[in-house]
């Protein structure tokens, strides 16, 4: 009977591995956008001009047009919202977040 428990004991420990290592791919699906728009920010002319990189932050993602932001963080942005907004639709759960760039 111990031979049993100790089966089932294993079989469980699989099945909580297959589930983690499932989170763990979709929680590090935009992981490649996030590190490209910190650079993207870290390098920007905000930054540069002294302002925060939190503040930076928030006027890429505003919809009115900044000297100090170029095109390119901008567009980062926009793909990242994208791409965490995949991580929590239902319908998108099942295949994978398909808005990375892995």
């Amino acid at each position: 009977q111990k031979l049993s428990r100790t089966a089932g004991h294993e079989q469980r420990g699989a099945t909580r591995k297959r589930k983690k290592d499932r989170r763990n791919k979709m929680s590090s699906s935009c992981s490649v956008l996030r590190g490209q728009l910190i650079d993207a920010i870290k390098e920007s002319e905000c930054v540069k001009q002294g302002f925060d990189f939190h503040d930076c932050l928030k006027r890429a993602g505003n919809d009115r047009p900044d000297p100090l932001i170029p095109d390119e963080c901008r567009q980062l942005v926009l793909a990242y919202y994208v791409c965490r907004r995949g991580q929590v639709d239902t319908r998108r759960r099942f295949r994978g977040n398909k808005d990375s760039l892995e």
